[in-house]
């Protein structure tokens, strides 16, 4: 059996599988990393809201909730969703995706 020079097979894959092969410049890594510490300073602001420091009558800091910290709806929408999906499954999901770029070969999907 002789292979048409169409086979797939037969086709050499490279290894760059970028969507674009312009160079990423200076003020585009400078306008992620702006976009990534805006970001983050603002998932982040409810955390320093849900708590605040109260002086004791013997001049000791001690820490209490605020209303936001004690609110049912609030700790299990962004504590628990929010916080599980940024911290823990989008950066498997963006280091899985970019594993998969980098592989020679595409492996079967089930």
């Amino acid at each position: 059996m002789q292979l048409s020079q169409t086979d797939a097979s037969v086709v050499p894959r490279t290894l760059d599988t970028r969507v674009s092969k312009e160079p990423i410049t200076v003020n585009d890594r400078c306008l992620q990393m702006v976009a990534v510490i805006s970001l983050s300073i603002l998932f982040n602001i409810p955390r320093y809201l849900d708590d605040h420091v109260v002086r004791k009558p013997d001049g000791s800091p001690v820490l209490e909730s605020t209303y936001l910290g004690n609110d049912a709806t609030f700790q299990l929408v962004y504590a628990g969703l929010f916080y599980y999906i940024v911290i823990y499954a989008l950066p498997v999901v963006i280091l899985t995706a970019m594993t998969y770029r980098l592989l020679p070969f595409k492996p079967l999907v089930l």
